[in-house]
Protein backbone atom coordinates (compact mmCIF):
# COMPACT_ATOMS: atom_id res chain seq x y z
CA UNK A 1 0.00 0.00 0.00
CA UNK A 2 2.92 2.37 0.69
CA UNK A 3 4.12 1.78 -2.90
CA UNK A 4 0.69 2.45 -4.35
CA UNK A 5 0.25 5.61 -2.28
CA UNK A 6 3.67 6.90 -3.28
CA UNK A 7 2.96 6.11 -6.95
CA UNK A 8 -0.28 8.10 -6.84
CA UNK A 9 1.35 11.12 -5.13
CA UNK A 10 4.30 11.21 -7.53
CA UNK A 11 2.01 10.89 -10.53
CA UNK A 12 -0.22 13.75 -9.34
CA UNK A 13 2.83 15.96 -8.81
CA UNK A 14 4.02 15.12 -12.30
CA UNK A 15 0.72 16.33 -13.77
CA UNK A 16 1.19 19.74 -12.16
CA UNK A 17 4.97 20.14 -12.46
CA UNK A 18 5.96 18.18 -15.58
CA UNK A 19 3.08 18.19 -18.11
CA UNK A 20 5.40 17.21 -21.01
CA UNK A 21 6.57 14.08 -19.23
CA UNK A 22 2.97 13.22 -18.35
CA UNK A 23 2.01 13.54 -22.03
CA UNK A 24 4.76 11.04 -22.88
CA UNK A 25 3.42 8.68 -20.24
CA UNK A 26 -0.09 8.96 -21.65
CA UNK A 27 1.29 8.18 -25.10
CA UNK A 28 2.80 5.02 -23.66
CA UNK A 29 -0.59 4.09 -22.20
CA UNK A 30 -2.16 4.54 -25.64
CA UNK A 31 0.57 2.32 -27.11
CA UNK A 32 -0.25 -0.36 -24.52
CA UNK A 33 -3.91 -0.19 -25.60
CA UNK A 34 -2.85 -0.74 -29.23
CA UNK A 35 -0.86 -3.83 -28.16
CA UNK A 36 -3.93 -5.19 -26.38
CA UNK A 37 -5.95 -4.68 -29.58
CA UNK A 38 -3.33 -6.68 -31.51
CA UNK A 39 -3.61 -9.41 -28.89
CA UNK A 40 -7.29 -9.82 -29.76
CA UNK A 41 -6.24 -10.75 -33.33
CA UNK A 42 -3.90 -13.56 -32.20
CA UNK A 43 -4.70 -17.25 -32.71
CA UNK A 44 -6.33 -19.40 -30.08
CA UNK A 45 -3.00 -21.22 -29.47
CA UNK A 46 -1.14 -17.93 -28.86
CA UNK A 47 -3.84 -16.77 -26.48
CA UNK A 48 -3.71 -20.06 -24.53
CA UNK A 49 0.07 -19.78 -24.03
CA UNK A 50 -0.27 -16.22 -22.67
CA UNK A 51 -3.02 -17.05 -20.13
CA UNK A 52 -0.67 -17.68 -17.11
CA UNK A 53 1.10 -14.38 -17.56
CA UNK A 54 -2.19 -12.59 -18.06
CA UNK A 55 -3.57 -14.08 -14.84
CA UNK A 56 -0.50 -13.00 -12.87
CA UNK A 57 -0.64 -9.50 -14.31
CA UNK A 58 -4.41 -9.12 -13.88
CA UNK A 59 -4.32 -7.50 -10.39
CA UNK A 60 -1.67 -5.00 -11.55
CA UNK A 61 -3.65 -4.30 -14.72
CA UNK A 62 -6.71 -3.44 -12.61
CA UNK A 63 -4.60 -1.36 -10.23
CA UNK A 64 -2.83 0.74 -12.86
CA UNK A 65 -6.00 1.11 -14.93
CA UNK A 66 -7.73 2.50 -11.84
CA UNK A 67 -4.82 4.83 -11.15
CA UNK A 68 -4.81 6.05 -14.76
CA UNK A 69 -8.54 6.72 -14.59
CA UNK A 70 -8.14 8.56 -11.30
CA UNK A 71 -5.32 10.68 -12.70
CA UNK A 72 -7.46 11.66 -15.70
CA UNK A 73 -10.31 12.68 -13.39
CA UNK A 74 -8.08 14.62 -10.99
CA UNK A 75 -6.37 16.45 -13.82
CA UNK A 76 -9.67 17.21 -15.50
CA UNK A 77 -11.25 18.62 -12.33
CA UNK A 78 -8.14 20.70 -11.43
CA UNK A 79 -8.66 19.71 -7.79
CA UNK A 80 -4.97 20.15 -6.85
CA UNK A 81 -4.59 23.81 -7.94
CA UNK A 82 -8.07 24.59 -6.60
CA UNK A 83 -7.17 23.11 -3.21
CA UNK A 84 -3.87 25.00 -3.18
CA UNK A 85 -5.61 28.29 -4.01
CA UNK A 86 -8.17 27.64 -1.26
CA UNK A 87 -5.58 26.87 1.41
CA UNK A 88 -2.99 29.51 0.50
CA UNK A 89 -4.14 32.89 -0.77
CA UNK A 90 -1.99 35.05 -3.03
CA UNK A 91 -2.04 37.99 -0.58
CA UNK A 92 -0.72 35.80 2.28
CA UNK A 93 -3.75 36.31 4.50
CA UNK A 94 -4.74 32.64 4.41
CA UNK A 95 -2.19 29.85 4.86
CA UNK A 96 -1.82 26.24 5.97
CA UNK A 97 1.52 25.00 7.31
CA UNK A 98 2.65 21.55 8.44
CA UNK A 99 3.96 21.32 11.99
CA UNK A 100 5.98 18.76 13.89
CA UNK A 101 7.24 18.66 17.47
CA UNK A 102 9.10 15.64 18.83
CA UNK A 103 7.02 15.65 21.98
CA UNK A 104 3.61 15.82 20.27
CA UNK A 105 3.71 14.57 16.69
CA UNK A 106 2.74 15.84 13.27
CA UNK A 107 -0.13 18.12 12.30
CA UNK A 108 -1.32 21.27 10.56
CA UNK A 109 -1.66 24.94 11.45
CA UNK A 110 -4.21 27.12 9.65
CA UNK A 111 -3.85 30.91 9.67
CA UNK A 112 -6.39 33.52 8.61
CA UNK A 113 -4.80 36.94 8.97
CA UNK A 114 -6.41 40.38 9.09
CA UNK A 115 -9.64 38.74 10.18
CA UNK A 116 -10.98 41.63 12.31
CA UNK A 117 -8.36 44.35 12.20
CA UNK A 118 -4.83 44.83 10.81
CA UNK A 119 -2.50 42.45 12.64
CA UNK A 120 -5.23 40.13 13.95
CA UNK A 121 -5.41 36.47 12.99
CA UNK A 122 -7.35 33.27 13.50
CA UNK A 123 -5.26 30.16 14.28
CA UNK A 124 -6.44 26.55 14.14
CA UNK A 125 -4.16 23.69 15.23
CA UNK A 126 -4.49 19.91 15.02
CA UNK A 127 -1.61 17.59 15.95
CA UNK A 128 -1.47 13.83 16.52
CA UNK A 129 1.34 11.43 17.38
CA UNK A 130 2.21 7.95 18.54
CA UNK A 131 0.41 6.33 21.50
CA UNK A 132 -2.70 8.45 20.75
CA UNK A 133 -0.96 11.71 21.68
CA UNK A 134 -2.99 14.66 20.43
CA UNK A 135 -3.39 18.42 20.66
CA UNK A 136 -6.11 20.68 19.24
CA UNK A 137 -6.37 24.41 19.59
CA UNK A 138 -8.15 27.53 18.38
CA UNK A 139 -7.04 31.10 18.97
CA UNK A 140 -8.14 34.57 17.95
CA UNK A 141 -5.09 36.76 18.45
CA UNK A 142 -4.16 40.45 18.47
CA UNK A 143 -7.71 41.76 18.32
CA UNK A 144 -7.81 45.52 18.91
CA UNK A 145 -10.32 46.62 21.54
CA UNK A 146 -9.42 50.24 22.12
CA UNK A 147 -6.53 52.67 22.03
CA UNK A 148 -5.61 51.59 25.57
CA UNK A 149 -5.57 47.82 25.02
CA UNK A 150 -3.72 47.51 21.75
CA UNK A 151 -4.49 43.81 21.47
CA UNK A 152 -6.38 40.96 23.10
CA UNK A 153 -6.13 37.18 22.67
CA UNK A 154 -8.74 34.44 23.08
CA UNK A 155 -7.52 30.85 23.19
CA UNK A 156 -8.77 27.33 23.87
CA UNK A 157 -6.64 24.17 23.91
CA UNK A 158 -7.19 20.46 24.44
CA UNK A 159 -4.27 18.04 24.70
CA UNK A 160 -3.76 14.45 25.72
CA UNK A 161 -0.11 13.56 26.24
CA UNK A 162 0.07 9.84 26.86
CA UNK A 163 3.77 9.10 27.45
CA UNK A 164 5.00 11.96 29.63
CA UNK A 165 8.27 11.04 31.33
CA UNK A 166 8.81 11.04 35.08
CA UNK A 167 12.15 10.27 36.78
CA UNK A 168 11.42 11.53 40.28
CA UNK A 169 11.83 14.88 42.05
CA UNK A 170 15.12 16.54 42.85
CA UNK A 171 18.53 17.09 41.21
CA UNK A 172 19.83 13.53 41.75
CA UNK A 173 17.33 11.44 39.79
CA UNK A 174 18.61 8.60 37.62
CA UNK A 175 17.90 7.82 33.97
CA UNK A 176 17.01 4.19 34.69
CA UNK A 177 14.25 5.27 37.12
CA UNK A 178 12.03 6.38 34.25
CA UNK A 179 8.26 5.93 34.44
CA UNK A 180 5.47 7.59 32.48
CA UNK A 181 1.95 8.99 32.77
CA UNK A 182 -0.84 10.54 30.71
CA UNK A 183 -1.83 14.16 31.25
CA UNK A 184 -5.19 15.22 29.83
CA UNK A 185 -5.81 18.95 29.88
CA UNK A 186 -8.38 21.41 28.60
CA UNK A 187 -7.71 25.10 29.01
CA UNK A 188 -9.03 28.47 27.89
CA UNK A 189 -7.87 32.01 28.61
CA UNK A 190 -8.29 35.66 27.69
CA UNK A 191 -5.41 38.12 27.69
CA UNK A 192 -5.13 41.89 27.31
CA UNK A 193 -1.97 43.66 26.21
CA UNK A 194 -0.83 47.25 26.68
CA UNK A 195 1.97 48.80 24.64
CA UNK A 196 3.92 51.12 26.95
CA UNK A 197 6.47 52.15 24.36
CA UNK A 198 8.38 50.86 21.39
CA UNK A 199 10.18 48.25 23.50
CA UNK A 200 7.96 47.58 26.50
CA UNK A 201 4.76 45.49 26.57
CA UNK A 202 2.60 44.57 29.55
CA UNK A 203 0.12 41.67 29.37
CA UNK A 204 -2.49 40.31 31.82
CA UNK A 205 -4.08 36.89 31.36
CA UNK A 206 -6.92 35.04 33.11
CA UNK A 207 -8.20 31.54 32.42
CA UNK A 208 -8.89 28.07 33.73
CA UNK A 209 -7.51 24.57 33.28
CA UNK A 210 -9.00 21.11 33.77
CA UNK A 211 -6.20 18.59 34.51
CA UNK A 212 -6.47 14.84 34.84
CA UNK A 213 -3.63 12.33 35.36
CA UNK A 214 -4.12 8.86 33.83
CA UNK A 215 -1.92 5.75 33.41
CA UNK A 216 0.88 6.01 30.87
CA UNK A 217 0.93 4.14 27.56
CA UNK A 218 4.64 3.36 27.15
CA UNK A 219 5.01 -0.42 27.35
CA UNK A 220 8.77 -0.10 27.95
CA UNK A 221 8.35 1.76 31.26
CA UNK A 222 6.02 1.41 34.27
CA UNK A 223 3.20 3.88 34.82
CA UNK A 224 3.48 6.23 37.79
CA UNK A 225 -0.03 5.17 38.80
CA UNK A 226 1.41 1.70 39.58
CA UNK A 227 4.40 2.79 41.68
CA UNK A 228 3.34 6.07 43.37
CA UNK A 229 0.34 7.25 45.38
CA UNK A 230 -1.25 10.58 46.26
CA UNK A 231 1.01 11.18 49.29
CA UNK A 232 4.12 10.68 47.12
CA UNK A 233 2.99 12.85 44.22
CA UNK A 234 0.43 15.61 44.86
CA UNK A 235 -1.96 15.75 41.93
CA UNK A 236 -1.59 12.07 40.97
CA UNK A 237 -5.11 10.87 41.89
CA UNK A 238 -6.80 14.26 42.01
CA UNK A 239 -8.51 16.03 39.14
CA UNK A 240 -7.19 19.58 39.41
CA UNK A 241 -9.44 22.30 38.05
CA UNK A 242 -7.41 25.48 38.33
CA UNK A 243 -8.14 29.16 37.96
CA UNK A 244 -5.07 30.96 36.64
CA UNK A 245 -4.05 34.59 36.51
CA UNK A 246 -0.75 35.94 35.23
CA UNK A 247 0.93 39.27 34.68
CA UNK A 248 3.91 39.51 32.38
CA UNK A 249 6.04 42.03 30.58
CA UNK A 250 8.38 42.02 27.62
CA UNK A 251 11.25 44.41 27.04
CA UNK A 252 13.51 44.13 24.02
CA UNK A 253 15.51 45.81 21.29
CA UNK A 254 15.97 43.12 18.63
CA UNK A 255 16.77 44.31 15.14
CA UNK A 256 14.50 41.58 13.71
CA UNK A 257 12.25 39.07 15.51
CA UNK A 258 12.87 35.57 14.09
CA UNK A 259 16.56 35.83 13.17
CA UNK A 260 18.08 38.60 15.29
CA UNK A 261 21.72 39.58 14.90
CA UNK A 262 21.89 42.19 17.65
CA UNK A 263 19.90 43.41 20.65
CA UNK A 264 18.35 41.82 23.72
CA UNK A 265 15.00 40.69 25.08
CA UNK A 266 13.60 40.02 28.53
CA UNK A 267 10.43 38.08 29.32
CA UNK A 268 9.19 37.93 32.92
CA UNK A 269 5.91 36.37 34.07
CA UNK A 270 4.26 36.01 37.48
CA UNK A 271 1.43 33.44 37.79
CA UNK A 272 -1.14 32.59 40.44
CA UNK A 273 -2.95 29.21 40.52
CA UNK A 274 -5.96 28.33 42.66
CA UNK A 275 -7.88 25.05 42.66
CA UNK A 276 -11.64 25.54 42.26
CA UNK A 277 -12.95 21.95 42.68
CA UNK A 278 -11.10 21.37 45.99
CA UNK A 279 -8.82 23.14 48.44
CA UNK A 280 -5.45 21.45 47.89
CA UNK A 281 -3.53 23.44 45.29
CA UNK A 282 -2.68 27.12 45.71
CA UNK A 283 0.69 28.22 44.41
CA UNK A 284 2.72 30.93 42.67
CA UNK A 285 5.22 30.72 39.80
CA UNK A 286 7.73 33.35 38.75
CA UNK A 287 9.76 32.91 35.57
CA UNK A 288 12.25 35.01 33.67
CA UNK A 289 14.15 34.61 30.40
CA UNK A 290 16.88 36.99 29.23
CA UNK A 291 18.64 36.70 25.84
CA UNK A 292 21.42 38.89 24.50
CA UNK A 293 22.57 38.76 20.86
CA UNK A 294 26.12 39.89 20.03
CA UNK A 295 27.07 40.44 16.35
CA UNK A 296 30.40 38.90 15.34
CA UNK A 297 32.46 38.83 12.15
CA UNK A 298 30.92 37.75 8.82
CA UNK A 299 27.34 37.92 10.17
CA UNK A 300 28.02 35.38 12.90
CA UNK A 301 26.00 35.84 16.09
CA UNK A 302 26.60 34.80 19.70
CA UNK A 303 23.51 34.41 21.88
CA UNK A 304 23.83 34.46 25.69
CA UNK A 305 20.82 33.20 27.59
CA UNK A 306 19.87 33.06 31.26
CA UNK A 307 16.56 31.72 32.61
CA UNK A 308 14.99 30.79 35.91
CA UNK A 309 11.65 29.56 37.28
CA UNK A 310 10.57 29.63 40.92
CA UNK A 311 7.55 27.72 42.28
CA UNK A 312 6.13 28.48 45.71
CA UNK A 313 3.06 26.89 47.38
CA UNK A 314 0.98 29.08 49.67
CA UNK A 315 1.13 28.15 53.38
CA UNK A 316 -0.48 24.76 54.02
CA UNK A 317 -1.07 24.11 50.30
CA UNK A 318 0.58 21.97 47.60
CA UNK A 319 1.78 22.07 44.00
CA UNK A 320 0.77 19.35 41.49
CA UNK A 321 3.92 17.44 40.52
CA UNK A 322 3.40 18.28 36.82
CA UNK A 323 3.60 22.00 37.64
CA UNK A 324 7.01 21.83 39.28
CA UNK A 325 9.87 23.54 37.45
CA UNK A 326 11.61 21.35 34.85
CA UNK A 327 14.84 21.07 32.93
CA UNK A 328 14.44 19.50 29.52
CA UNK A 329 11.13 21.18 28.74
CA UNK A 330 10.92 22.37 25.15
CA UNK A 331 14.20 24.09 24.25
CA UNK A 332 15.02 24.95 27.86
CA UNK A 333 17.68 22.28 28.26
CA UNK A 334 18.78 20.32 25.21
CA UNK A 335 20.33 16.91 25.73
CA UNK A 336 17.88 15.61 28.33
CA UNK A 337 14.34 14.30 28.03
CA UNK A 338 11.45 16.49 29.09
CA UNK A 339 10.88 16.03 32.82
CA UNK A 340 14.35 14.53 33.36
CA UNK A 341 14.92 16.93 36.29
CA UNK A 342 12.14 18.64 38.18
CA UNK A 343 11.78 20.42 41.51
CA UNK A 344 10.34 23.63 42.88
CA UNK A 345 13.03 25.89 41.37
CA UNK A 346 15.25 25.76 38.31
CA UNK A 347 18.01 27.86 36.77
CA UNK A 348 19.76 27.53 33.41
CA UNK A 349 22.17 29.25 31.07
CA UNK A 350 23.15 28.83 27.42
CA UNK A 351 25.76 29.95 24.93
CA UNK A 352 24.76 29.58 21.28
CA UNK A 353 26.94 30.40 18.29
CA UNK A 354 25.07 30.91 15.01
CA UNK A 355 26.61 31.24 11.58
CA UNK A 356 24.67 31.70 8.33
CA UNK A 357 24.56 29.14 5.55
CA UNK A 358 22.08 31.11 3.42
CA UNK A 359 19.58 33.92 3.90
CA UNK A 360 17.12 31.57 5.63
CA UNK A 361 19.34 28.78 6.95
CA UNK A 362 21.89 28.95 9.74
CA UNK A 363 23.91 26.42 11.69
CA UNK A 364 24.33 26.51 15.47
CA UNK A 365 26.72 25.27 18.15
CA UNK A 366 25.58 25.43 21.76
CA UNK A 367 26.40 24.67 25.39
CA UNK A 368 23.61 24.39 28.01
CA UNK A 369 23.96 24.27 31.79
CA UNK A 370 21.29 24.08 34.48
CA UNK A 371 20.05 22.60 37.73
CA UNK A 372 16.90 22.17 39.81
CA UNK A 373 16.54 22.70 43.54
CA UNK A 374 13.94 22.63 46.29
CA UNK A 375 15.00 26.23 47.00
CA UNK A 376 17.53 27.77 44.62
CA UNK A 377 18.47 30.46 47.17
CA UNK A 378 18.77 28.37 50.35
CA UNK A 379 19.59 24.92 48.92
CA UNK A 380 21.92 25.80 46.05
CA UNK A 381 24.59 23.18 45.38
CA UNK A 382 27.28 23.74 42.74
CA UNK A 383 27.70 19.97 42.28
CA UNK A 384 24.15 19.67 40.94
CA UNK A 385 24.85 21.43 37.65
CA UNK A 386 24.04 19.44 34.50
CA UNK A 387 25.65 20.15 31.12
CA UNK A 388 25.04 19.39 27.46
CA UNK A 389 26.68 20.38 24.19
CA UNK A 390 25.39 20.10 20.65
CA UNK A 391 24.85 21.39 17.17
CA UNK A 392 21.96 21.90 14.77
CA UNK A 393 20.41 23.96 12.01
CA UNK A 394 17.67 26.62 12.03
CA UNK A 395 15.47 27.51 9.05
CA UNK A 396 13.56 30.80 9.18
CA UNK A 397 10.74 31.42 6.72
CA UNK A 398 9.78 34.79 5.30
CA UNK A 399 6.79 34.87 7.65
CA UNK A 400 8.99 34.37 10.71
CA UNK A 401 8.34 30.68 11.46
CA UNK A 402 11.35 28.76 12.72
CA UNK A 403 12.10 25.08 12.06
CA UNK A 404 15.00 23.36 13.85
CA UNK A 405 16.91 20.12 14.06
CA UNK A 406 19.15 19.89 17.14
CA UNK A 407 21.52 17.12 18.23
CA UNK A 408 22.72 17.32 21.84
CA UNK A 409 25.06 15.23 23.97
CA UNK A 410 24.75 14.97 27.76
CA UNK A 411 25.63 12.35 30.37
CA UNK A 412 22.39 10.59 29.37
CA UNK A 413 23.67 10.16 25.80
CA UNK A 414 22.60 11.72 22.52
CA UNK A 415 19.17 13.28 21.95
CA UNK A 416 17.70 14.67 18.72
CA UNK A 417 14.92 17.27 18.76
CA UNK A 418 13.00 18.26 15.65
CA UNK A 419 10.66 21.26 15.51
CA UNK A 420 8.78 22.28 12.37
CA UNK A 421 6.90 25.60 12.32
Amino acid sequence: MKFVFSFVIVTLLQIQLFPAEVSDSLAQVNRANEIRNLFKQKSFFDKALSVPGKVLFFPFDILFSGISYGIYKVDESKVIPKTRDFLISEDGRREVRPTYVSRIGVGLKYYQREILNPGSRLLLLATVGLHQRQRYGIALERVSLSELFYHSNYRALYEKLTTESFFGIGPNTEKNAKSDYTREMFGADISLGIDLGQRFTLQARAGFELNNILPGRDNDNPSITDIYNRSDLPGLDTQANLFTFSLGFYYGSLNRPAKPSRGYELNAVGQYFQQVNADDFYFLKLSGDFRYYIPLFYERVLMIRFGTELTEPLPGKEVPFYYLSELGEGISFRGFERGRFRDFDSVLGSLEYRYPISNKLESILFVDAGQVSADIFNAYNSSNWEFSIGTGVRYVTKGGSVSKIELARSRDGFLVKITLN
